[in-house]
C-alpha cells in the first residue's frame, strides 16, 4: 500500500515530490560530511532498492543520479560505497554498473528473489563487490544443509575474491545457527578464515 501511495503521489504531484527528493539529496550531504571525518573506509547506503519500490523509470530518474553523486564524493575521499538491493531485482539489475557504486548488498537469488547467480554475475562482472547472496530461507529447518553448502560453494566459486559472503534477507528466529557454522567451516576450507 505504501509503495502504491508513493507512486500515486509522484504521479499526481510531481513538482512537490521532486522538491522533497531534492531536499533529501541535500540532507544526504550532512551525514556524509560528518562520516568523512571518521576513519571508516566503507559506507552502506541502505537504500533497499527493489523492482517494486524502485522500478526502472524511478531508478533511472531519481536513484542512479543520487548514487553517482554520492559515489563520486566518497571516491574522491578514497572511500568505498555500496547499497542494499534485495527481494526482486531482475528489472533493475541491468542498471547496477551505471550507479558507479563499488558493491551491492543483499541481492536475493531465487527461490527468494527473482534472479539467478548467473544474472547477478553478468550484472556485477569483475568490477563490483557483492555482499551476502545466501538466501535466508535456506537456513530454515526443512531445507537440506547439503543444498545450502553446494549453493554456497557455487557463490564462492563465481564471485570470490569480490565477495563478502552472508545471508540475503536475514536469518529468521527459527533459522538454524548450525548452518551458519557449517558455512563458516566451508569458507575456512575453501578460502581460509582470518586468525
Amino acid at each position: 500500500m505504501v509503495r502504491a501511495a508513493g507512486h500515486l503521489l509522484l504521479h499526481d504531484h510531481p513538482a512537490e515530490v521532486e522538491a522533497y527528493l531534492e531536499a533529501c539529496n541535500r540532507r544526504d550531504d550532512r551525514p556524509i560530511n560528518e562520516a568523512l571525518k571518521l576513519p571508516c573506509r566503507i559506507f552502506n547506503l541502505g537504500d533497499h532498492a527493489t523492482d517494486e519500490f524502485t522500478p526502472p523509470p524511478i531508478l533511472k530518474k531519481y536513484m542512479i543520479p543520487r548514487w553517482q553523486r554520492i559515489s563520486e564524493r566518497l571516491h574522491s575521499e578514497g572511500r568505498f560505497v555500496h547499497t542494499h538491493w534485495d527481494g526482486n531485482s531482475r528489472l533493475i539489475l541491468p542498471f547496477l554498473r551505471e550507479t558507479h557504486l563499488d558493491g551491492v548488498e543483499a541481492l536475493t537469488p531465487a527461490p527468494m528473489g527473482n534472479i539467478t547467480l548467473e544474472q547477478i554475475k553478468e550484472a556485477v562482472g569483475d568490477k563490483m563487490v557483492v555482499l551476502d547472496l545466501l538466501p535466508a530461507i535456506d537456513f530454515l529447518p526443512h531445507r537440506p544443509l547439503r543444498d545450502l553448502l553446494e549453493f554456497a560453494r557455487r557463490v564462492i566459486d563465481m564471485f570470490a575474491p569480490r565477495l563478502i559472503l552472508g545471508i540475503s534477507g536475514e536469518i529468521s528466529q527459527v533459522g538454524q545457527i548450525e548452518k551458519v557454522e557449517a558455512i563458516s567451516k566451508l569458507v575456512d576450507e575453501v578460502c581460509g578464515l582470518a586468525e
